[in-house]
């Protein structure tokens, strides 16, 4: 039986025992039984849940290795390029075409910030603004008491497997 079924089966068992359909010994022994089941579902659930958590960690795990990985491949790339082109720019060579390819050295453009520029020295419209809702902020003026149009403090339920 599910746990929704079994919750059903509970639900149905205390509107029973609310109109006194059955006596109270059948009543408690039925409630026993199905109080077991739900328990013993739930030690199940509580099992899957674990082991997808584990799951969950594995893959994020995955991920950051194979991120690394990528950044690894990335920079070789990189360095290849370099190579390839000192090598080039070294004899004078702006393009070589081989049975497999085409290699060019074109002259591109680019703004380069210092990381440190002082960013509100920027004309208006050279800055990018991103806006976005604090709810850090939010939730503590929410708190506190204040008022904000539209927006509410909801409270939510969770379960703590541990």
């Amino acid at each position: 039986m599910t746990l929704y079924e079994l919750t059903n089966e509970w639900k149905a068992l205390y509107e029973q025992a609310e109109d006194m359909e059955c006596s109270q010994e059948a009543w408690e022994d039925t409630l026993e039984m199905i109080e077991g089941d739900i328990e013993e579902k739930a030690e199940g659930y509580g099992k899957i849940i674990k082991m997808l958590e584990a799951e969950c960690k594995a893959a994020r795990d995955e991920e950051i290795r194979i991120a690394e990985n990528r950044r690894v491949l990335e920079k070789k790339v990189e360095s290849m390029k370099k190579a390839l082109m000192n090598g080039m720019t070294a004899i004078e060579l702006k393009k070589l075409q081989t049975p497999l390819f085409k290699i060019n050295i074109r002259t591109t453009s680019s703004v380069e910030i210092p990381s440190d520029y002082p960013l509100e020295t920027l004309p208006f419209d050279c800055v990018r603004t991103k806006l976005e809702a604090d709810k850090t902020a939010i939730k503590a003026k929410l708190e506190a008491g204040e008022e904000i149009d539209g927006i509410q403090m909801v409270k939510k339920d969770s379960i703590t497997i541990k």
